[in-house]
């Protein structure tokens, strides 16, 4: 069991007194979302039942892949908060110290979640217990147990700071049981109620915590003078720069001295020498340049300290007198509603729920750049919202680049970098020019059709804008590891082979991707000169200060909220189906009919995947096919078999084909596949 450090006793500090925060709406699919959020591909958990009324602790557990799991237990479940070795079930079990619980359970729930927004922590998950208190998986990532012990005591210190939170020290052990999300616990539920917030990472949060101490203790003395001046040594440069106001001038060492002795610093040379030295070892930067969605400035990341000295330009927005949509704004209404919205008997459907979402989605990616971009003094931490990749699938020269080059760039920071090469399979490990942009593009030129490229593709959606710290690497510099603020634009034509570029619609990937369809229409105004197109386009920034105030006051009705991303995902049933139908799954379906109708497939008992397989591969029809598609690997058409059963009534209905698991042999799944195309 974890015992507190032994310490000497502090001095009193007065305690922070928050405001009670309302608890969130829980989070759906609440046990899926947290074993994602805090545990990687490959580890075990250990997994406990709850006995009796308030669900407690019944034996050790068993260990098991997430995807193992699928109790339905009403008497409470546990998991632990790290995974585990193999039948793992204590401290000395543990595989990786990489969260400890936080838990308060005398202070009110409100107040409670008010204390873990305030704290700023690195959250991986906040749990509802279903009982008296909210679970915070702190994420420590620890290298040692020693280490463990340290960081988990000051998250506990940490937390004790706000007035009425008195944390369990009895829970900070390494291999502490914690609620499991979407779970029932009698007649409650223990619900998933945020992920991944607060700091990008125990460094940072840590790095930020001591930068918020010094600046109270010297905040006075700042506060008292007229125009604060900064000297940085950079060091992958071996030269300085001056900061004054929005000023940011390069110096080399003799100008720094010359600065120093203008500046009235009244020092004399030995001085001055002494504070160039100082300037040099405690002023050292390792990055200045442009960090997407930063306020200008000095930023610790990981340990790190780098200087924005460009960033995203906010469009303010002025504020409407009146809330009808399109007031103030006609023309970027007439073009986006024709662009989002359906035809219904070959007119116009205004104001459809497509438009509305990307109208959402939009406002929610305004506000959090707006959070990101607060400045370091006005006493907020920095906040970095993820947001969805955006798709805009419609027919060429619909304009679709055009809305995203005149009104979303300008309403997010009015910097755009394509973003093709970071986001593809193919990539050089170079991606220093995103650096230099909030609103990233992708388009469906140069992408791949490959299965496994694509879904590399998702894998590069969920780390770049989802993992929170990224890496940055252009050539000839070190990389650039900090927390961006970016939004993801793919732009692609509707053609098969084009909508083949987008990532497969995966329960790991949907919630983070919108799939918007776009409408061919005339534009608002006439463009067929070049004069006309200028006209149009100046048009459409005259409105843009008008429709940036009203999004910015429009609320966001709360069926369209999503608690992480801010808005909920769109998914365009159409672009859906052509996913779909594109899906290796749904070309092995294909071949399956095939092999049924032959009666090469049919069986009169339940099969596993590997003697599937074998019968595959003598089917001459379809072997090459097959092969191509799940290469002669068991496990690879057990798993689009897996898929194909749960999304059982769509293939029945679109071909007939009825796949289920019935049950299991040396653990392995075997499937019935009947074949009945009489009411397809």
């Amino acid at each position: 069991m974890l015992k507190p450090a032994p310490s000497s006793t502090p001095e009193p500090q007065a305690f922070v007194k928050l405001d009670p925060v309302p608890i969130p709406a829980p989070i759906a699919d609440g046990q899926f979302k947290h074993f994602e959020a805090c545990f990687r591909s490959g580890e075990l958990v250990s997994i406990v039942l709850g006995f009796g009324d308030e669900g407690k602790i019944n034996g050790r557990g068993s260990t098991m892949l997430p995807s193992e799991f699928a109790a339905d237990h009403d008497s409470g479940t546990y998991v632990r908060v790290n995974p585990m070795l193999p039948n793992g079930a204590g401290d000395a079990d543990v595989a990786a110290w990489r969260h400890v619980l936080i838990e308060s359970d005398k202070a009110p729930l409100e107040l409670q979640w008010a204390a873990i927004l305030a704290s700023g922590f690195p959250v991986s998950v906040a749990v509802a217990s279903g009982g008296r208190s909210i679970h915070a998986w702190v994420r420590v990532d620890a290298a040692t147990p020693e280490e463990y012990r340290v960081r988990a005591n000051q998250a506990a210190d940490a937390m004790e700071r706000f007035e009425g939170m008195t944390v369990d020290r009895k829970a900070l052990n390494c291999g502490r049981l914690a609620r499991l999300a979407g779970c029932r616990r009698g007649e409650n539920w223990q619900t998933l109620l945020a992920v991944n917030i607060g700091a990008a990472c125990w460094d940072d949060w840590s790095a930020r915590v001591i930068q918020e101490d010094v600046i109270k203790e010297t905040l006075p003395e700042l506060e008292q003078e007229r125009e604060k001046v900064s000297f940085f040594y950079r060091k992958a440069k071996k030269d300085f720069i001056l900061v004054r106001g929005a000023s940011i001038i390069p110096l080399s060492e003799s100008g720094v001295k010359l600065s120093l002795r203008q500046e009235g610093a009244g020092l004399d040379k030995d001085g001055t020498d002494a504070e160039v030295y100082r300037i040099m070892t405690e002023a050292a930067i390792d990055y200045d340049g442009s960090m997407p969605g930063y306020p200008i400035g000095l930023h610790v990341e990981g340990g790190r300290r780098y200087f924005c000295d460009a960033t995203a330009e906010w469009l303010e927005g002025v504020a409407p007198t009146e809330l009808t949509v399109g007031a103030g704004w006609p023309t970027v209404y007439t073009l986006t509603n024709q662009l989002f919205s359906p035809r219904v008997n070959g007119e116009v459907d205004e104001q459809s729920a497509a438009w509305w979402h990307w109208i959402y989605a939009l406002k929610a990616s305004r506000d959090a750049l707006r959070l990101a971009l607060a400045p370091l003094d006005s006493g907020a931490r920095r906040q970095v919202r993820p947001g969805q990749a955006m798709v805009l699938c419609g027919p060429k020269n619909c304009g679709k680049s055009f809305l995203v080059n005149q009104v979303v760039r300008p309403l997010l920071g009015g910097r755009q970098q394509d973003a093709h090469k970071a986001f593809s399979s193919g990539s050089d490990g170079f991606n220093g020019e995103l650096l230099q942009g909030e609103v990233w593009t992708v388009d469906d030129k140069e992408h791949s059709h490959r299965i496994d490229q694509r879904r590399q593709f998702a894998a590069s959606i969920k780390s770049m804008m989802y993992s929170g710290r990224v890496g940055f690497h252009a050539k000839h510099k070190e990389q650039v590891t900090i927390q961006p603020w970016a939004r993801l634009f793919i732009l692609c034509n509707d053609q098969d082979e084009a909508i083949r570029v987008l990532p497969p619609l995966t329960p790991d990937i949907e919630d983070k991707i919108h799939l918007f369809r776009c409408y061919f229409s005339p534009t608002p105004m006439p463009t067929s000169t070049g004069a006309e197109w200028a006209a149009y386009e100046e048009k459409i920034h005259s409105e843009l200060c008008n429709f940036a105030g009203w999004l910015d006051v429009k609320e966001v009705p709360i069926k369209f909220q999503d608690q992480r991303n801010g808005s909920k995902c769109w998914h365009d049933a159409h672009i859906v189906a052509l996913l779909s139908n594109q899906s290796p799954e749904h070309q092995l379906a294909q071949l399956l009919v095939e092999g049924l109708e032959s009666r090469a497939l049919l069986s009169h008992t339940p099969l596993v995947a590997m003697a599937i397989l074998n019968a595959i591969q003598e089917h001459e029809g379809i072997r090459s096919t097959a092969r191509n598609l799940i290469h002669d690997d068991p496990a690879i058409l057990g798993r689009y078999l897996n898929r194909i059963a749960i999304d059982g009534a769509r293939y029945r209905s679109l071909m007939g084909l009825d796949v289920t698991v019935d049950g299991k042999h040396r653990g392995a799944n075997m499937y019935n596949m009947r074949l009945d195309t009489q009411n397809v």
